[in-house]
């Protein structure tokens, strides 16, 4: 459903969207910033690693990204790499991805704002909000 799913946002984005879709991370279980990140992509069902918070987001893209989580009307967890510099750059290798905010939903990287925008107003996001974990 995922992999269906993305690729039809690749399809209908006019921008040039690269998405990842995979379980099998960069993660080095002696790494605590990995350690952490895994434990909260794992034990929860949607995570956001953002700059700042929901209710003050830092930047542009985090914003966006929490504007459309909230139209959706689900709840998410969220880490603010801004207050932990190795996490900020343990996030980027976990998912291979360069760039925050980052959204996992159930256990599997979703991508950043722009693939949120793109799910959301395809409807898709919130069928995949509706699976359980």
């Amino acid at each position: 459903m995922l992999a269906r799913t993305l690729n039809r946002v690749r399809r209908s984005s006019n921008k040039r969207v690269q998405t990842v879709n995979k379980r099998c991370y960069a993660y080095d279980a002696s790494n605590k910033a990995h350690q952490t990140i895994h434990d909260k992509v794992t034990n929860n069902k949607l995570v956001l690693f953002m700059k700042g918070n929901p209710e003050q987001p830092r930047c542009g893209f985090s914003k966006a990204a929490v504007d459309t989580l909230n139209r959706e009307e689900t709840q998410f967890e969220h880490v603010d790499v801004l207050q932990d510099s190795e996490i900020r750059e343990a996030i980027k290798q976990y998912s291979d991805w360069p760039t925050i905010p980052q959204a996992y939903l159930n256990g599997e990287f979703i991508g950043g704002c722009d693939i949120l925008m793109s799910l959301s107003r395809e409807g898709d996001l919130a069928e995949m909000l509706k699976k359980e974990k």
